[in-house]
């Protein structure tokens, strides 16, 4: 990477951020802390990309706010990923290649198993599945007398159905969902010898509320697949008010993004005087 690329002296932090991925077990995720407007986008495309693939680290970015009106956050992020990882390995992309083969493989894996959230009880139970599982699903309708009396027949309906459907063994979610991070598996050995793959979701922060919490979740729930280090770029204080707003006041949202994030960084603040030159540098 070019030291004229590096305008406020965050290399050190990237090559940091890196070193950790390398050897960091997988399914793995990383916050990148800092307010709005502190650079981290800059950082992610001008410092940490470039870095990483001088480093032959295949990583890719998922701008969040870009994609907000993509409608369903799943098939937006695979997507994303599969055009980037075309992008980045053209020349290897020909019909019958191991990254050809491989993109084919997560498409149709996407595909059925996105085909089999919508069938398994209707869009209650697909939100229900993505938002908790069907282990935190049942506990919180069974743990309390009360809550039950208050479950309308369409949910009921739609858990029943979601059960039923999950316990046929030819629409097994839980074999698609195998089946679907087989295939990611598939394509991140083919882009990396190595085995992982690092994936940015950048400007979380300026998304809405509602998308934000929609994205961690279906990472959470879809994609969480061996190979794949998430890396978080956020203001983390913006996105816990955004946890507190959705959920309400009780809930503890640190407790709630911990789920989501294993470790978390602040972005490096450079000093005023490194400040100052990058800025006089990028001018």
């Amino acid at each position: 990477m070019s030291s004229t690329t590096d305008y406020f002296y965050r290399k050190k932090f990237a090559e940091q951020i890196l070193s950790l991925v390398k050897i960091l077990p997988t399914p793995f995720s990383i916050g990148i802390d800092a307010p709005w407007g502190s650079g981290k986008t800059f950082f992610v495309h001008n410092v940490l990309k470039l870095l990483a693939s001088e480093q032959k680290i295949p990583l890719v970015v998922y701008d969040a706010f870009e994609h907000e009106k993509d409608g369903d956050v799943f098939i937006s992020l695979v997507t994303s990923i599969v055009e980037q990882a075309i992008e980045v390995n053209q020349t290897e992309n020909e019909n019958g290649s191991p990254i050809s083969n491989a993109i084919q493989s997560v498409a149709k894996g996407a595909a059925s198993l996105f085909k089999g959230i919508l069938k398994v009880g209707g869009n209650t139970a697909a939100r229900l599945l993505l938002k908790q599982g069907l282990d935190e699903i049942t506990s919180e309708f069974c743990a309390d007398e009360k809550a039950l009396a208050i479950v309308s027949e369409d949910i009921e309906k739609s858990v029943e159905n979601f059960i039923l459907e999950r316990t046929k063994p030819d629409k097994s979610y839980k074999a698609l969902k195998h089946t679907f991070k087989e295939s990611m598996r598939k394509l991140i050995a083919a882009l990396n010898p190595s085995g992982k793959l690092i994936v940015v979701i950048d400007d979380l922060d300026r998304c809405t509320p509602k998308r934000a919490l929609e994205i961690f979740e279906a990472i959470h729930h879809l994609l969480n697949t061996p190979g794949i280090i998430f890396i978080f770029s956020y203001h983390r204080h913006q996105l816990e008010r955004m946890v507190e707003h959705t959920y309400g006041q009780g809930i503890d949202s640190t407790v709630y993004l911990s789920k989501f994030i294993n470790l978390n960084f602040d972005l490096p603040e450079p000093d005023e005087s490194l400040y100052k030159e990058g800025l006089r540098r990028l001018a």
